[in-house]
Order: C-alpha cells, then sequence, then structure tokens
C-alpha cells in the first residue's frame, strides 16, 4: 500500500497542454501530503500550492494558490483559482492528467531526482603533493572556487536539502520572517525582506552560524577549503583508507551565471551575489556563495558537463592521517580558526587546536 510519505522529495519534468513547461515538484518529508508546484510556462511562469492523497498507485489532488513568478502577471493572462489532477505513481515516475477552473488542461510527467550518490574521486593525492598541484592549477585558472568537506563520502548538497526539506517556496514564506525577526531582535537591527539587497545580506548571514540555507559556501582560497575540511576531524585521526575532499569548480563557461532569487524555477547551480552587512567571516574566508535548489548537485553538473563536453567540477581526496602536517602547514601560512573565524570564538579553536 503507498501512502502521501512515499511521494517525499523532488520530482522533475514537464507539463504539457494549455499551458505547458519544465515543473519541478517539491514535497517536505514533515508535510507529506502537500507540495509546491512550480511551472516554467513561457507565456507566464507560475506556482501553485498542492494537496494531495494516494490510495495504491493512485495519486488525487488540488491545486490552490496559484502565483505568477518572475514577473508580474500581464493583463491579457489569467491565472487559474483552483485546479486538480489524477496520476499514476510508478516507483520514481508520476504521470498523469490536470485541469482548472478557466477550462486549462493537459498532462504531466514527473520523475523524482532525490538519491544523493557519492562519486569517485578524480585524483587521490598526498598533502604536500596537493600543496604544489594546486598553486600550479591556480596559475593557469585563477577563477576556479573551493570546498572542503571532512569525510570522501559526503557528496554536495546544501544544509537545506540535508534537513529533508524540500519546498523552497515554504521556506521563503514561512522560515525566512522567522529568522528575521529573531535576527533583528538580537543584532539590534533591521533587515527588510522584501529588498534583495537586505534579504542576501540576512541569508548569508545565517549560512555562516549555521542555519539551514539553499547555498553551499565555497571559497577561493584552496587552502582555506582544506583547513575547513581537516579540521572538522578529531586531532587523532590516522585510520588507513580514509580521505577528505577537496572540491574544485570551475565557473569560467558554467552556463548558469547569477540567480537573484531563491524561487528559482529552472535547475539552478549557480552563484547568488550576498551583501557582508555584520558578518565579518566572509573576507578572510574569502567566501563565494553558490545556490542550487537541487538535491543532488553533482548529478546535474555531470548532465551539463556531458552537454558542454568538458569538466567544470572536480574531486581531489587526501588522506586524513595527514591532518596533523596540514594543520601545521596550515597555521604557518595564516590559515588558522582565529584569522578566519573573527572574535572570541574563532581565537579559543585556534588556541585549542595549538595547544590541545
Amino acid at each position: 500500500m503507498t501512502d502521501s510519505r512515499d511521494l517525499y522529495g523532488q520530482w522533475l519534468g514537464q507539463v504539457f497542454g494549455t499551458n505547458s513547461g519544465y515543473a519541478l515538484l517539491n514535497i517536505d518529508r514533515d508535510r507529506p501530503s502537500r507540495a509546491s508546484l512550480q511551472v516554467d510556462d513561457p507565456q507566464q511562469p507560475f506556482s501553485a500550492q498542492v494537496t494531495f492523497s494516494v490510495v495504491g498507485s493512485t495519486v488525487n489532488g488540488t491545486l490552490t494558490l496559484f502565483q505568477p513568478q518572475g514577473h508580474p502577471l500581464p493583463p491579457e493572462f489569467r491565472l487559474p483559482q483552483t485546479g486538480s489532477f489524477s496520476g499514476t505513481v510508478k516507483e520514481d515516475r508520476l504521470t498523469g492528467t490536470w485541469e482548472t477552473d478557466v477550462e486549462t488542461k493537459g498532462t504531466f510527467d514527473l520523475t523524482r531526482r532525490d538519491t544523493l550518490t557519492t562519486r569517485e574521486p578524480d585524483q587521490v593525492m598526498q598533502w604536500r603533493e596537493f600543496w604544489s598541484w594546486v598553486l600550479e592549477e591556480s596559475k593557469s585558472n585563477s577563477s576556479l572556487i573551493s570546498r572542503g568537506h571532512a569525510s570522501s563520502q559526503h557528496p554536495l548538497v546544501t544544509s537545506f536539502h540535508r534537513t529533508g526539506r524540500r519546498n523552497l517556496l515554504r521556506y521563503d514564506a514561512e522560515d525566512v520572517p522567522r529568522l528575521c525577526r529573531l535576527i533583528e531582535a538580537a543584532l539590534n537591527t533591521t533587515y527588510d525582506i522584501r529588498d534583495p539587497f537586505d534579504y542576501g545580506c540576512l541569508l548569508n548571514l545565517a549560512q555562516h552560524h549555521g542555519y539551514p540555507t539553499p547555498l553551499l559556501d565555497w571559497t577561493e582560497s584552496p587552502f582555506v577549503a582544506a583547513f575547513f575540511a581537516f579540521s572538522e576531524l578529531p586531532k587523532a585521526t590516522s585510520k588507513e583508507g580514509q580521505q577528505i575532499r577537496i572540491f574544485l569548480f570551475d565557473p569560467e563557461g558554467w552556463p548558469f551565471g547569477t540567480v537573484q532569487t531563491i524561487a528559482e524555477i529552472r535547475p539552478s547551480f549557480a552563484r547568488l551575489e550576498l551583501r557582508a552587512r555584520n558578518n565579518p567571516r566572509v573576507l578572510p574566508q574569502q567566501s563565494v556563495h553558490m545556490f542550487s535548489n537541487l538535491v543532488d548537485i553533482e548529478g546535474f553538473v555531470a548532465v551539463v558537463e556531458k552537454q558542454a563536453g568538458r569538466r567544470f567540477l572536480r574531486r581531489i581526496d587526501l588522506p586524513t592521517s595527514e591532518r596533523s602536517l596540514a594543520m601545521r602547514e596550515l597555521d604557518k601560512m595564516g590559515v588558522t580558526a582565529a584569522a578566519l573565524f573573527p572574535g572570541v570564538e574563532g581565537l579559543c579553536r585556534s588556541l585549542a587546536e595549538k595547544w590541545f
């Protein structure tokens, strides 16, 4: 027996008929019978709230709260008030028909893309080999950005998606205003979240203090990336076969430049320009923020790479047993917690690393 919990996840595909275009359906783990639907209709992109039930392999539901997305609704375009749909789910494919109260109708075909896969490294290096290699690599490609993971088994995924949440429209409507109220109280300042610049400042600050966001922190320094990867490991790390991972991404030629909003409909892994008010960590960490509305970022990059006929993302693994050597040499380079986390927290972390 199938129930609504079995539809949890992220579904990508197409809507056909009176309205047509790329479609994105997001279902949160904690709200398994509700979802947001976004359709990139060439005439007028729109979103709708979805409520549904599942009996066996049959899915029935309603569509409400239709809203224009991307730009204001033109006078000649009329959005529905309500709609309904009926479909069949078979493993990770959902197909069916839809209709609305303005006599539009059609079909849909969606596939769940919610599985994360750990991919093999492009290269495995020792610490000093990586150090020399990445300096040479940076000479010929100064646009490279880097990200470090304490385990090579951890794929690229945003902190928002790691929580089991998928619905960014809900995040925007509920979570961001709640965050804003509390941050304003804590900092005795104000953020106008209707203003894209203030909205970005708030997300930037939240990202650097552990709040789930649809952003991934990257850095212009591969050594800062290495610090973040190695510093998360315990000092006694020495097990053979375990590795950290450094991701290197080349934005030069990447077909997705920047996005302006987290309500993006099309599959996105793109830079989101954020201001850094009240966030002194951004500059020393040489931060670059990449936004994604997708769970499987690496799978998406692999598809784009195949289409473009070139590589954008590389994975370099280093043994965890070299933590001590790497952290000592990073310290001599000035890449320390005290430098990257201005304030008492960074100072204490830096002293603990050196003396305990």
